[in-house]
């Protein structure tokens, strides 16, 4: 036997006892008896159940995110599950759920389970979904149920099939589909509702939802609860039985809810955590923007000619306030105001942090003198440095909820695309919120620390920050049939306090920020790999501390190892992967002192507890 291979092959176990998978429960009198409270579960499902335990591969109660709410794993199989984005947990119906609402949310298999030809999926869930349209199991090629509108049906890669039609469904119901090797059967509330000549024979992956499978469509369910997975079709009576099962219940703790009361905070201050810079990469959880942003920008505004007069009178008369902010790895925009009786540059904050050696220009070439005063905003996106002005700055508004009013024509002045070219782009006020002003004027990449000029003050009323695109509508959970592109500026007169920036200090913040980031990239991308692969070897990474240690673990195999000295090296091995998720952060909390590092690093941190909780299930999987 193949030590090395085979000791890979219990690291990732595609299939067989798996790392990232967890062993959490067997039924009594099976071997190696789990801990106490989950042999309860266990017997408390077998008795529930009854025959139906002797085929049952694993049960979900969607309660809490402990273990991926996962209550029950068959050994040989060792499903594992851990959720990911902003899922929520609550009380619905008397049921205790997950809700998979917001975009990206999911439960993921680690690693993804192999279905195999007969099979049945069982869940509870709310209807309708969001935007009528939620994938409740996905595969890694095919997806064995959906629902979109009054359509329940299934898909690969040769397309959809749908099962049944079923109109104006509201509240919770009982959904199951089966495989039997020839064919698939869908179940609604206990009863057989429709079949067709297909298998899906695939790895589930994901539950809940997994991406954006078209531009215009969102996957998100709603809320799921009390899911059963079995290893043969059921027959209907069975399904039917079946729906009156309910799994042992563990309530959210108190640390879960005020970490999901924290995030429902954090969003409804409008904190751009959950939105893309627009000169930079979205932040993880959040997919990669489309291709072509331009596909999705809102129709442009309809501009009367004297606003755009007026626009054209602006640039001329700011000619020389408006910078252009380039570096050796990027380009942004900035501009020169009045503040606090002297003259000052402002741009964003992650322009500051992401253009090395930026040098600052005006629209003539001119260089920007830079004085010694340098600050960054806290709470904001924001950072403004001492300047001396050439010409006439920008003017300020103070009290833009009262002086400005949505409807209001706005212009957006500065770099787009970073090619060193002014654009005017017209638009109006959509919004004006505590911190931030949102408009429609159709703002792209490059403009990113441009001014958002009110064209009747003429004053700046928000620097251009960021982007998000809006697929669903919020009040209706329709999908919208063609997204909309919503863009934010923060408010400078919103500001209440700054931090004083020694450049040498931020920027060294900053490469600590990066570091982080591509650590976080990395340590995803292992995951990833190791899933689809089924190993770990050293080309599945540029990371040198994450390479060398893979080198090292290999290099630990022998034919004459125990079994315990197996497991030592992988649990070892898998212990070093959890440590990485924390080591770099941990230190980073205590380097850390600006507000904006401070905040990204929250987000980082969100990420990187999820990679940690998938080790060390991986470890305890070892161990047992």
């Amino acid at each position: 036997m193949n030590v090395k291979a085979t000791a890979m092959a219990v690291l990732v176990a595609l299939g067989c006892t798996p790392v990232f998978g967890q062993n959490i429960g067997q039924f009594p009198g099976g071997p190696n008896p789990a801990p106490a409270a989950e042999a309860n579960d266990a017997a408390e499902i077998a008795k529930a159940l009854g025959p139906l335990a002797d085929s049952l591969t694993a049960a979900i109660s969607m309660d809490h995110s402990t273990k991926g709410s996962v209550v029950y794993s068959q050994p040989q199989v060792g499903f594992g599950a851990v959720f990911f984005g902003d899922v929520q947990w609550l009380n619905d119906g008397g049921r205790q759920c997950a809700n998979f609402a917001d975009p990206m949310s999911n439960l993921k298999a680690m690693p993804p389970m192999r279905l195999g030809p007969n099979y049945t999926l069982a869940t509870w869930i709310k209807l309708p979904c969001p935007g009528n349209h939620g994938v409740i199991w996905d595969g890694t090629e095919a997806c064995p149920l959906f629902v979109a509108e009054d359509r329940f049906a299934c898909s690969d890669r040769n397309g959809e099939r749908t099962f049944c039609t079923v109109k104006g469904l509201t509240g919770w119901h009982h959904v199951a589909v089966t495989c039997d090797g020839t064919q698939m059967a869908f179940f609604l509330d206990g009863g057989m509702r429709g079949q067709v000549p297909m298998v899906i024979d695939d790895r589930l992956w994901t539950i809940g939802a997994k991406t954006f499978r078209k531009p215009t469509e969102n996957t998100q369910c709603d809320c799921l609860d009390d899911m059963f997975i079995f290893n043969r079709p059921l027959k209907q009576e069975e399904i039917a039985k079946l729906s009156n099962v309910r799994l042992p219940i563990h309530p959210p703790t108190a640390e879960e809810i005020a970490r999901q009361n924290a995030t429902k905070t954090a969003r409804a201050n409008a904190a751009p955590v959950a939105a893309a810079p627009v000169n930079g990469a979205p932040p993880p959880n959040m997919g990669a923007l489309p291709p072509n942003v331009a596909s999705l920008v809102n129709p442009a505004p309809v501009v009367p000619a004297a606003d755009r007069a007026g626009a054209a009178e602006l640039v001329k008369t700011y000619h020389d306030s408006l910078v252009f902010v380039q570096g050796t790895n990027g380009s942004g925009s900035g501009f020169l105001a009045k503040f606090n009786k002297g003259t000052f540059l402002f741009t964003n904050a992650h322009v500051a942090a992401g253009v090395r050696g930026a040098a600052f220009k005006t629209l003539n070439g001119d260089k920007v003198q830079i004085g010694a005063t340098s600050a960054a905003a806290v709470g904001h996106d924001v950072v403004l440095m001492q300047a001396t002005s050439i010409s006439l700055p920008f003017e300020i508004m103070q009290g833009v909820d009262k002086e400005a009013s949505i409807g209001d024509a706005v212009v957006v002045l500065g770099n787009a695309e970073g090619a060193g070219v002014v654009n005017t782009i017209m638009g109006s006020i959509v919004g004006i919120g505590p911190n931030l002003v949102e408009v429609d004027a159709p703002f792209v990449p490059g403009n990113s620390g441009s001014p958002i000029i009110h064209l009747k003050s003429g004053k700046v009323i928000g620097v251009a920050t960021y982007l998000t695109i809006k697929k669903v509508d919020v009040v209706t959970k329709k999908v919208l049939s063609n997204p909309t592109v919503r863009r934010f500026g923060y408010r400078l007169d919103s500001i209440k306090s700054w931090q004083s920036i020694n450049w040498s200090a931020f920027t060294a913040q900053a490469d600590t920020l990066e570091n982080i980031e591509n650590m976080t990239k990395d340590l995803i991308k292992l995951v990833n790999e190791a899933d689809r692969t089924g190993r770990f070897t050293p080309d599945m990474t540029n990371n040198r501390a994450i390479r060398s240690r893979i080198e090292a673990w290999q290099g630990q195999f022998h034919g004459h190892m125990s079994k315990t000295d197996i497991d030592t090296a992988n649990a070892n091995f898998i212990g070093y992967l959890k440590s990485l998720c924390k080591s770099d952060v941990i230190a980073a909390h205590q380097s850390l002192t600006y507000d904006f590092f401070q905040r990204k690093l929250t987000e980082e941190e969100r990420d990187r507890n999820a990679l940690a909780d998938i080790f060390n299930s991986a470890i305890q999987a070892v161990r047992r």
